[in-house]
């Protein structure tokens, strides 16, 4: 008495393997599917970056032209519209994040954690909140030094009193030109004060003084 497989016909095995063959190459097809898409994908952004910097490129004469015009007492517009419709970022940050209160006192900052060892921050203007230099200081897991300026000392005394050597205060005014008897100095002076010649992070909050600031530094 033969086996019951000796008389099973040969083709009833051919679905099975049929079937295997066609997975086989369905998911060989998917994935070089899948990376022909990562490559195209990645030529598109490449060619998009290429784009927004030329396009941002093609504005920039005209952009500098309106900001130097708004500037100007003699040229400026009525209101702060026009003004900001010329200030466009032309940085896109995944990482965006406010530093400090989320009112008034905190400041968009782009990756903070990505500060360098040893950094230096200059904080342009104290005011009555000081969350922005507590938090970039915990943000930075306290690897950089920062530099406060404010023409009120009672503003900058909190951070004196927190008694700790990576906060420096200095009551002055920040002003285009330096003046000692007036105790005004310009970024540029003050770098030379404190021997900088880089600055890593730079948090300007000066009511009143943000068109000479730029303009100065344009």
């Amino acid at each position: 008495m033969g086996s019951p497989n000796a008389n099973m016909p040969v083709w009833r095995g051919i679905p099975f393997i049929l079937f295997i063959c066609v997975a086989m190459v369905a998911t060989l097809l998917l994935i070089e599917r899948t990376n022909s898409v990562v490559t195209v994908n990645s030529k598109d952004t490449s060619i998009l970056d290429e784009k927004v910097r030329v396009y941002y490129s093609e504005q920039s004469a005209d952009r500098q032209r309106l900001l130097g015009s708004y500037l100007d007492p003699k040229t400026a517009p009525q209101g702060f519209g026009p003004f900001y419709n010329a200030l466009v970022a032309e940085i896109v940050c995944p990482w965006l994040v406010r530093v400090g209160n989320v009112n008034d006192g905190g400041k968009w900052t782009c990756n903070p954690w990505a500060l360098p060892e040893n950094c230096v921050i200059y904080s342009l203007g104290v005011g009555p909140d000081i969350t922005f230099e507590l938090e970039i200081f915990k943000v930075s897991e306290e690897r950089c030094k920062i530099y406060s300026f404010d023409p009120d000392p009672k503003k900058g005394q909190r951070l004196v009193d927190l008694g700790s050597e990576q906060f420096t205060f200095t009551p002055l005014l920040i002003a285009t030109e330096t003046n000692e008897a007036l105790n005004r100095k310009t970024v540029a002076d003050i770098m030379k004060q404190f021997g900088h010649t880089f600055i890593d992070f730079l948090k300007v909050d000066i009511e009143g003084k943000y068109c000479t600031f730029y303009l100065r530094y344009s």
